[in-house]
């Protein structure tokens, strides 16, 4: 559905993903340094692996 949309569009994605984003540098910058947790769980992984392969970034981890 993501790639389904034009490229010039700006898009979120947003829910209940019970994902957890942990503070891992390996992660940076798609996550920010502001992220709650020590480690993600399962959940914040595929999200980032998602934000990752889709040049996105997790907005609730970037100071505003």
């Amino acid at each position: 559905m993501y790639d389904a949309c034009p490229k010039r569009d700006v898009k979120l994605i947003i829910g209940d993903l019970n994902a957890q984003i942990g503070k891992e540098a390996i992660s940076y910058p798609t996550i920010g340094k502001e992220a709650y947790h020590q480690e993600s769980n399962e959940n914040g992984k595929r999200l980032i692996h998602l934000a990752v392969s889709k040049n996105m970034v997790i907005g609730t981890t970037v100071p505003t």
